[in-house]
């Protein structure tokens, strides 16, 4: 696995798991606490890694997407990341937005988590806010690389603690974000930004 690379330095950033932890039913996505979240989602992220090569690509995809769209709140990320142009999007192109953002993330978990050599992630701490945010800060360990922290940010959205943000080294992935998708919008419009994130999509089911 390859986890210093380009495209998950600016959109997404990698995450790997210590342990296996049964991913819990939609019932009890409510009770879990922001640690949990985080925890489930390394879960899946280690069993890519350790079947990477038995599922491939599209195996890896199918196994990341029910998760990844339990732990985060991908239309709150979305809508943030257009700023003031989510404003002027019909319904229907919200919906489709936040479609294309979420296969566009998924298949970067799906296309980078597809080996593994030992990597353990630790959760370190959870700081929850009285605002209904919280924190949670993890450290990646490689062999003979330097540890890495990364901050979660999640959101209390609908009783159930979701993923918003992921930072590593003062650098936010939902800022990331918004700045291509705003520059898209602005210089492409509705139709350039969907077809960018297409683009990627199927630039990362064929490496």
């Amino acid at each position: 696995m390859n986890i210093v690379k380009s495209s998950l330095c600016s959109l997404l950033f990698v995450l790997l798991a210590a342990c296996f932890i049964a991913i819990p039913d939609a019932a009890l996505c409510a009770e879990q606490g922001p640690a949990d979240v985080v925890k489930s989602f390394h879960a899946v992220l280690l069993e890519s890694m350790q079947k990477g090569p038995q599922l491939g690509y599209q195996g890896r995809y199918d196994l990341i997407e029910p998760v990844f769209k339990k732990s985060f709140a991908n239309r709150f990320i979305v809508e943030k990341s257009m700023g003031r142009y989510w404003q002027t999007l019909q319904d229907n192109e919200k919906a489709l937005l936040e479609k294309k953002y979420t296969e566009w993330s998924i298949a970067q978990y799906a296309h980078n988590f597809d080996s593994f050599s030992g990597e353990q992630f630790t959760v370190m701490s959870e700081n929850v806010q009285p605002d209904g945010t919280a924190v949670v800060a993890d450290k990646l360990v490689v062999s003979k690389e330097k540890d890495v922290i990364f901050y979660y940010k999640l959101r209390k959205i609908q009783n159930a603690w979701l993923i918003v943000d992921i930072q590593i080294e003062g650098v936010s992935q939902l800022a990331q974000t918004r700045s291509q998708f705003v520059y898209i919008m602005k210089d492409k419009g509705f139709d350039g930004l969907i077809k960018t994130v297409q683009e990627k999509i199927a630039a990362f089911s064929q490496k």
